[in-house]
């Protein structure tokens, strides 16, 4: 798809349905990204809340939904994906997805409401900092067993 088809294509959407020009622009973009690998999860467009800190006094934060294309590898669940880690922070749980790029994106909040959640994405699943507990349930949701990097 050409870039002049791609964006005939969003307009077309834009018109037919109403909807502002992002939402119909990541519509088009993931009917056109092709399916995911044989035998995995179909890609979808994952939305999550994250916060960033704001310039005022006292503890304020800047809350805002970001969205990516991928696939949960663990879902965020504040019941069943705490680290039991005892060096990690008190009520924060994490999601794990696979981007649609093929980078690792890693979300992380609190329980509690006074702490900024965030999202970040790495390149390997080595490189993501999180607590090994959850890494080895993302590497297995991966079907990656344990590999040892070796730099010889």
């Amino acid at each position: 798809m050409t870039n002049r088809d791609q964006k005939d294509s969003i307009r077309g959407r834009m018109a037919e349905t109403g909807e502002p020009f992002n939402v119909a622009r990541r519509k088009v973009e993931a009917a056109t990204a092709g399916p995911a690998p044989e035998g995995e999860a179909p890609w979808e467009l994952i939305e999550v809340e994250v916060a960033t800190m704001d310039h005022k006094p006292g503890p304020h934060h800047r809350r805002h939904i970001e969205t990516f294309w991928g696939r949960w590898l663990i879902e965020p669940d504040p019941e069943k994906t705490r680290s039991a880690l005892p060096q990690t922070p008190a009520g924060a749980y994490y999601g794990v997805a696979q981007t649609r790029r093929g980078r690792i994106a890693v979300y992380m909040t609190m329980a509690s409401a006074h702490f900024p959640s965030k999202l970040d994405d790495y390149d390997t699943l080595d490189d993501a900092q999180l607590p090994d507990d959850i890494k080895d349930r993302a590497a297995a949701a991966l079907g990656i067993r344990e590999v040892i990097h070796r730099d010889i």
